[in-house]
């Protein structure tokens, strides 16, 4: 009998999103084959997803269309999300610390240094994606 896991549940900030996507071989990056593979199920909002559609465009004009690379994996939270604790120092980051604890994720993948020194006062794990990668293999 073959025994099928459950992708692992992450929301990744747009610190890290960007660099990925505004690449022009971001297929190959490890997390997309991961998103692809369905190893794990990043979750999103409406606000999150236009926050990433933004800064493409503004920084990266040509690689706008980028965002069919991770939108159509991405788990898409309409309902309202409660705020959570701890309170982020950036607040527009806040909204990451709330998707990730009403989704349950296991992990927040963040460059971001206000979400990653809130490690350890969460549910879940916010690492890098580089952390990331190691925890995996």
């Amino acid at each position: 009998m073959t025994q099928f896991l459950k992708p692992i549940p992450v929301v990744i900030d747009t610190s890290s999103l960007f660099p990925i996507l505004s690449r022009t071989t971001p297929y190959q990056k490890p997390l997309p084959k991961l998103w692809r593979q369905r190893v794990i199920q990043p979750y999103a909002t409406d606000d999150t997803i236009e926050e990433l559609r933004l800064i493409l465009l503004d920084r990266d004009p040509p690689n706008a269309q980028a965002l069919k690379i991770y939108e159509p994996y991405c788990a898409l939270i309409k309902e309202p999300l409660q705020p959570c604790l701890p309170k982020c120092r950036d607040e527009t980051d806040q909204i990451f610390i709330n998707l990730a604890t009403h989704v349950h994720a296991q992990y927040l993948i963040a460059r971001d240094k206000d979400l990653r020194s809130l490690n350890g006062q969460t549910p879940f794990q916010i690492v890098t994606d580089t952390q990331f990668r190691k925890i995996l293999s």
